[in-house]
């Protein structure tokens, strides 16, 4: 599934300095996912790219929503919601519900507003516009996620969350990066907690995630 992917990417947008001064305290970002996949033809293998359009919403702290094709994943405090409507109208959706405890990965996107200095979570290495973080084999294994690539178009201490241009997400186990384009971003959104309350529609199956 792809949601889970796009979570991760939300772990990684973190601040050179403090998150108050680099990271905004809620944002709306239209994103574009590319993954690269590998199909196997007579005549041999063909790569192609799919590409999706990814709708983030996020509010500090620990509150993130995501829309990508008829998908929903939203996080608060308290309660996680992954919803997936019916294929053909009539049918049930389907929503899984769980504890933020557990599954709101926004909680480790807080936690990970350390600055692109070396700390217990990830190594930092910077370049001309790139910044690479290389995760603790701890985190590997709770992001699943061996490292991130965030590209601006010049990296210095005045780069702000709005300069990321592009993310590659390398997973563990996983040949070819994750590839997140960012087409848009709007740091003056003004979000309140109400808006990462789910609201199930009828005629949806609930299931404890």
């Amino acid at each position: 599934m792809r949601l889970p992917l796009l979570i991760v990417l939300f772990y990684t947008l973190i601040d050179f300095a403090t998150a108050k001064s680099f990271l905004p305290r809620s944002f709306n970002a239209d994103i574009e996912q590319q993954t690269k996949s590998v199909i196997k033809l007579k005549k041999g293998n063909k790569e192609i790219i799919k590409k999706y359009d990814v709708v983030v919403k996020y509010l500090f702290p620990s509150n993130v929503y995501l829309k990508v094709e008829d998908s929903t994943y939203v996080c608060n405090k308290n309660k996680t919601w992954l919803y997936t409507p019916p294929v053909i109208e009539g049918e049930k959706g389907e929503v899984k519900i769980g504890s933020s405890s557990k599954y709101c990965y926004a909680k480790l996107f807080d936690a990970l507003s350390n600055g692109l200095s070396n700390n217990k979570i990830y190594t930092t290495k910077k370049s001309k516009n790139t910044a690479t973080l290389s995760f603790s084999t701890k985190a590997q294994d709770q992001l699943q996620m061996t490292k991130v690539e965030l590209l601006f178009d010049k990296l210095n201490k005045k780069s702000q969350f709005s300069d990321i241009k592009e993310m590659k997400m390398f997973k563990v186990g996983e040949k070819n990066p994750t590839v997140f384009v960012f087409k848009s971003l709007n740091r003056k959104v003004k979000l309140k907690a109400s808006d990462f309350e789910f609201q199930v529609p009828k005629n949806t199956n609930i299931n404890n995630w």
